[in-house]
């Protein structure tokens, strides 16, 4: 039987039409074109040049090739007009018009959509509108170098989660998603599969936060059809034999899929490992992970109105650097300076739950009442009490977590919607996150001070106790103030945070998080002091 989900089910405030969907499409030009993507060397991402299919199973063009090029370097690639793409030899460009009733349609007989396939209209749309590019579709073969090595890294519950490595030690991430579609009868009895409606506005997302630090780098996304191939499959069985108890898959086997399945797969830049698998050893990756949290939340609201809403350890990627940077471990100068100190950087991932504002003022966001599952998980239990907390805040704008039974009640209509802009559910995480870190930390220290582990009585936490003496004595002690402003219980009027901003003031003015260091994301604490 498989693990428990860790997300709730994604369904999406957005209609099939276009038009309302995508508000930044002027009626005043009502012919858009999104070439595709331009060529780029082979190597320079993963994905090498693939051919261009055509949904409807025409092979008239598939001798045409297309490339990818989001190197990342090239200001002068990035800054090419549409125009300039689209005149590059290979490319085929989607051109969408909206019709009477102000909805999208095709004209490019050429392009990869037609009737068969108008559920997958608005993710095509968006990426376009999004990116200036076509949402191209591949074969499973297609995605995939001849010489690369593929290991499936982890599962959310509607992801598979690839590592792709080329001989050089290039690394990407590859998520894929299986699609509900009613060309594929199949897909539509899976609970591993989602309706594409439920993935524009994950994807929206990634392209916009991309920049930031500490969000993950949206490399590009492909439509996939058919079968998968043996490198997936081998990745798939090697996972199930070494997963441990308890986390065996909940998706299929790849060899169950057909020629009919259809997946969305989004290549991302490797940020290393979920924290749950992350090995947490000392107090100083304890501070750098909490602290790089609550940094990359607080840019995320400055710049976007950012809120994710399901931020647990599954959905937080740690990758450790060498060695600090030396910039910010002088505690000579700042005795208090605890971020940086152990060179762990996070990477937010995994935004299917979350809201933000675009650039051109669009406002995406997942409507949560539309499956209320999510919040009738375990009582008592930290992940699913902060989904209740959210709901909670939505509703009444109270701070505790109301009972399933009151979630459950279908006399409940809020008045307010999931695409209001409320930060406190970033606070609400990041109390989770502090409590988990916690322990992790105690973990730790029990482990060490077992029979063949490194314990050194008291001082380094022998026992796992979690006195004065201990490791997690010690960050308990400094971290009294936030866990105090970060409780529910704690009145505004006596300091409690509202949002991730409030927290990361506070961090400031504690000396954890140096001027320097918050500027590096961005992020303005002109205000602190």
């Amino acid at each position: 039987m498989g693990r428990p989900r860790t997300y709730g089910a994604r369904k999406t405030h957005a209609s099939i039409a276009a038009s309302a969907l995508f508000g930044s499409i002027s009626r005043n030009s009502h012919h858009t074109k999104f070439p595709a993507s331009p060529e780029r060397s082979a190597l320079a991402d993963i994905t090498s040049a693939v051919i261009n299919l055509k949904l409807d199973g025409d092979t008239e063009n598939e001798d045409k090739r297309v490339g990818h090029n989001h190197d990342d370097d090239d200001d002068d690639e990035n800054s090419e007009t549409l125009e300039d793409r689209e005149s590059e030899e290979g490319s085929e460009g989607l051109t969408l018009q909206l019709d009477e009733n102000d909805e999208l349609e095709t004209e490019d007989e050429t392009s990869i959509f037609n009737r068969k396939h108008q559920h997958l209209l608005p993710l095509i749309t968006a990426y376009g509108i999004d990116t200036g590019r076509t949402l191209t579709t591949h074969s499973w073969a297609d995605l995939l170098p001849s010489d690369c090595t593929v290991i499936k890294i982890a599962e959310a519950s509607y992801a598979e989660v690839y590592r792709i490595t080329i001989p050089s030690g290039e690394t990407s991430i590859i998520k894929v998603m299986r699609i509900q579609s009613p060309c594929d009868p199949a897909s539509s009895a899976s609970d591993t599969a989602i309706r594409v409606e439920n993935i524009v506005s994950e994807v929206r997302i990634m392209n916009t936060l991309t920049e930031l630090p500490g969000f993950v780098r949206f490399k590009d996304a492909h439509i996939i059809l058919g079968r998968s191939v043996q490198a997936f499959i081998d990745a798939y069985e090697h996972r199930e034999e070494v997963c441990k108890e308890g986390r065996e898959s909940q998706f299929p086997h790849p060899k169950l899929y057909t020629d009919a399945s259809e997946f969305l797969a989004i290549e991302l830049g490797d940020a290393g490992c979920v924290l749950e698998d992350f090995p947490v050893t000392s107090i100083k990756q304890v501070w750098d992970i909490l602290l790089g949290t609550i940094l990359a939340l607080a840019k995320g609201e400055m710049a976007n109105e950012f809120e994710h809403r399901d931020l647990h350890e599954n959905n937080i990627c740690v990758s450790v650097s060498p060695t600090p940077s030396s910039d910010h471990t002088d505690t000579d100068t700042n005795p208090n300076l605890k971020l940086g100190r152990a060179g762990v950087k996070t990477t937010l991932i995994d935004y299917g739950l979350s809201r933000a504002k675009l650039q051109n003022g669009t406002v995406v966001f997942l409507d949560l009442e539309e499956d209320p599952m999510v919040f009738q998980g375990s009582e008592g239990h930290p992940q699913f009490n902060a989904y209740r907390r959210m709901r909670t805040n939505l509703i009444t704008g109270e701070r505790t977590a109301k009972t399933k039974s009151w979630h459950l009640s279908k006399t409940l209509s809020p008045s307010t919607s999931w695409g209001e802009y409320t930060p406190y559910s970033n606070v609400i995480w990041i109390g989770y996150m502090l409590g988990y870190l916690k322990k992790a930390l105690k973990k730790s220290e029990s482990s060490r001070a077992t029979p063949g582990g490194n314990g050194r009585g008291k001082g380094s936490g022998g026992g796992g106790r979690s006195g004065k003496g201990s490791v997690l004595g010690l960050f308990n002690e400094e971290t009294k103030g936030l866990s105090g402003r970060l409780d529910f219980r704690t009145k505004v009027e006596n300091g409690a945070f509202g949002t991730a901003t409030d927290v990361l003031f506070y961090c400031v003015e504690k000396g954890w998080v140096s001027e320097v260091q918050a500027e590096e994301y961005g992020a303005d604490v002109s205000g602190v002091f």
